[in-house]
């Protein structure tokens, strides 16, 4: 997964790519972002719930983000569950610190 930001206004825009080089379609792909109670989140729909095998193809998601109390960082906790090979994967992770734009 790779994450690219822009901004937008007061908004920052996060595109997230999901790319899949392994020999196996990954399916049933679930993006899911949490942010603290100081940042507005809006998560549009994804791109596709299949990512195919061989990394020809991506899937996209884009999140935006507003952080109301700017002096406070904007974090994000990340979760990503898809299915490869008939066997379900979750893997989690926190983004601390974003750069700046």
């Amino acid at each position: 997964m790779d994450l690219t930001k822009e901004a937008a206004a007061d908004a920052i825009d996060v595109l997230c790519s999901f790319k899949n080089y392994t020999a196996k379609d990954m399916e049933r792909l679930v993006f899911q972002a949490a942010v603290p109670k100081y940042v507005v989140m809006e998560m549009k729909p994804a791109s596709g719930s299949v990512i195919p095998a061989g990394g020809d193809a991506t899937v996209t998601q884009l999140v935006r983000v507003t952080n109301t109390v700017p002096t406070k960082p904007l974090m994000m906790r990340l979760k990503i569950r898809y299915v490869v090979g008939g066997r379900q994967i979750e893997e989690q992770g926190q983004v601390s610190s974003f750069p700046a734009l």
